[in-house]
């Protein structure tokens, strides 16, 4: 009985020294994944921030013409 008691003490033993190093392992390399998640979001943001949206002012006045000159041709329109 005392055999049994021992072996069961040994598996339970190793599993649980096997569950601590699965969570050491699991700890580190989530911390090491991290950091280049963080610079990856810091490029997106550099990249397709606001500051890639800036718009010259004079660039807007191209639609002003067209927006302004479309209602004088424009057909009615037909419900039926």
């Amino acid at each position: 009985m005392e055999s049994t008691l021992l072996i069961t003490n040994t598996i339970e033993d190793s599993l649980l020294e096997r569950a601590l190093k699965a969570e050491a392992e699991v700890e580190f390399l989530t911390e090491k994944i991290t950091y280049p998640e963080a610079q990856i979001r810091l490029l997106a943001i550099k990249r397709y921030g606001s500051s890639s949206e800036k718009t010259n002012k004079d660039q807007l006045k191209l639609f002003d013409s067209a927006f302004n000159f479309s209602g004088q041709y424009s057909l009615p329109f037909n419900r039926g």
